[in-house]
């Protein structure tokens, strides 16, 4: 999982260089992204529904599975402790590929 999210981790910074949008920016935005969808997950919204949220983006699609790869808690503490480890997951994985 972590070799296909890193692919496009690559593949997206290409479109994030000729946007002239700051590395800080872009992943600050991903990791909102991944804070909603984790979210979501642990909230027990079905994968189907909110694969007709997230867009067309491959990056969002990566980020998406990746999350349904995590487990689902019960308790309000492991939720959230899920949702910020996955959102600083992703905000990791992003800047390792924007700041090389």
């Amino acid at each position: 999982m972590k070799k296909k999210l890193l692919l496009f981790f690559v593949f997206w910074s290409f479109s994030v260089q000729a946007d002239n949008v700051g590395w800080k920016e872009r992943c600050g935005v991903l990791a909102k992204i991944a804070a909603a969808i984790m979210d979501n997950r642990q909230s027990g919204v079905p994968m189907d529904e909110m694969m007709k949220t997230v867009g067309d983006s491959e990056v969002d699609m990566a980020i998406l599975i990746a999350a349904f790869e995590k487990p689902r808690y019960k308790t309000e503490e492991y939720k959230n402790n899920a949702i910020v480890n996955f959102r600083n997951s992703i905000y990791l994985e992003c800047v390792k590929q924007l700041k090389k």
